[in-house]
C-alpha cells in the first residue's frame, strides 16, 4: 500500500506508528493495550476497530456519551491545522453514542475550513471516512513538502 514506509517515532518513545494514524498525540497516562501489533499482513481497519473497542470500553465507564449530532458542532478554528482539527475530532468522535465512519464522514465534511484541502479533493472526492483521512494526511505531506523548497 502506498505510503506504508513513512513512519515516525511518536512521543519519544521506539515505537513508530504510520503517521496515517498519528494526528492526535497520545495521553500522558496512556498504556499500550494487551493486544497483538500491527504487523501489515492484517486488515488494518479491522485493527484499528479492535482497538477502538478497546478504547471505547474505558471511555463508557469515564465519561457519559454524548449524542451522535455532537459531531457536527466540530467545527475547524480558523488558526487550526487540517492537522489539528483531525485530531481534535478525533478525539472528541470516541466520546459520541452511536459513532460510525460515515456518521463521522459527512460531519468533518461539512465542517473543514481548509479551503485549499477542500479545493483540492473536489476533482476526486473521497467516498469513506478513511479516503477522507488519507487525502488530508497526502495534503498535509504535500503542503510540508512545498513549504520545505522554499
Amino acid at each position: 500500500m502506498e505510503g506504508y514506509d513513512d513512519r515516525k517515532d511518536v512521543g519519544g518513545s521506539q515505537t513508530t506508528v504510520h503517521r496515517r494514524y498519528s494526528f492526535a498525540p497520545f495521553p500522558s497516562k496512556f498504556k499500550m493495550p494487551q493486544m497483538e501489533s500491527y504487523d501489515r499482513h492484517e486488515d488494518p481497519a479491522q485493527h484499528l476497530k479492535t482497538f477502538r473497542l478497546f478504547v471505547n470500553q474505558f471511555f463508557k465507564a469515564r465519561h457519559p456519551k454524548k449524542p451522535v449530532t455532537h459531531l457536527l458542532s466540530i467545527k475547524q478554528n480558523e488558526k487550526e491545522t487540517l492537522n489539528e482539527y483531525i485530531a481534535r475530532f478525533n478525539l472528541k468522535a470516541v466520546q459520541v453514542e452511536g459513532y460510525s465512519d460515515d456518521v463521522a464522514f459527512i460531519a468533518m465534511m461539512t465542517r473543514l475550513q481548509a479551503r485549499r484541502f477542500l479545493w483540492s479533493i473536489m476533482k476526486n472526492p473521497p467516498r469513506t471516512y478513511i479516503e477522507l483521512l488519507n487525502n488530508a494526511y497526502k495534503y498535509t505531506n504535500a503542503r510540508t513538502l512545498q513549504c520545505e523548497k522554499k
